[in-house]
């Protein structure tokens, strides 16, 4: 992915972790580039904000489908004017991300399956990389928890609807608000939450594994998972894009509600 190419250089202090995969007992090596001030540090920590990435990969490959490259890591970089970026097989990660930033750390991570592996076609269709990205992150957190109240509220932390989320997820730039704005990334994670709920659990990942197995290690457009969706679930699905990417806007719902005493039924 050429436009993910990159190189840092510093004076850094490198240290390895190893995830193991259960079925394969295959190793995939992680390999950390942080200043050696930062490794395990009272303020900044790369061995203690790092600890869980194996774990990760691991829920990961089980929905994602294996791990695509040969290795993973990161290096931390200041200044920076993002929070992360990923690079195939290695991210580049802000130096205030060793504070502790699990959800950042899992976002990058997810990348290497939605964005290096399987890259958007142009900046249209950058959604699928950020949306998918950023619903990774609720992913990773329905793999640790089974609190209900935990996983509501990061889907409820995805909600803007300030001016940006009045226009559409497709082709930001065309609608003149910033290529890398929250419509490809929070309002685009509840869209895939919407359409994992419409066609279940099952279906959805199954859309997930064809669309990586037929565009991987190339590119795809959103009219590419249009077409992988209506494969998979044999139904034709134009309308949800139409409605929920296409189209500008959020859902309005409109509803009341009464209660019957006698035969104490809410309506």
């Amino acid at each position: 992915t050429t436009y993910l190419m990159s190189i840092t250089a510093s004076k850094y202090s490198n240290f390895y972790d190893y995830y193991v995969d259960e079925l394969s007992k295959d190793t995939l090596l992680l390999d950390y580039y942080v200043w050696k001030d930062d490794s395990a540090g009272v303020i900044f920590n790369a061995q203690k904000s790092f600890k869980r990435v194996p774990e990760m990969i691991r829920v990961f490959s089980k929905k994602f489908g294996p791990y695509p490259f040969e290795k993973y890591g990161m290096a931390s970089v200041f200044p920076f004017n993002f929070g992360g970026e990923e690079h195939q097989s290695i991210s580049t990660i802000h130096r205030y991300w060793l504070t502790g930033n699990e959800m950042g750390i899992a976002h990058e991570l997810a990348h290497q399956w939605w964005g290096d592996l399987v890259t958007c076609r142009n900046w249209k269709d950058i959604w699928l990389n950020e949306s998918f990205a950023t619903y990774s992150e609720y992913i990773w957190l329905e793999g640790i928890t089974k609190d209900k109240s935990e996983l509501q509220k990061k889907l409820s932390g995805y909600e803007r609807y300030d001016s940006d989320w009045s226009k559409a997820i497709y082709d930001p730039e065309g609608q003149g608000i910033q290529l890398f704005s929250s419509i490809v990334y929070q309002k685009g994670a509840l869209v895939l939450h919407t359409l994992r709920n419409i066609i279940g659990d099952s279906l959805f990942f199954e859309v997930l594994s064809e669309y990586r197995n037929r565009f991987k290690y190339s590119y795809a457009s959103t009219e590419d998972f249009v077409e992988v969706l209506n494969f998979i679930t044999k139904k034709e699905m134009n309308w949800f894009f139409d409605q929920y990417i296409f189209r500008a806007g959020w859902p309005k719902v409109l509803f009341s509600w009464s209660y019957d005493n006698a035969a104490q039924t809410l309506k």
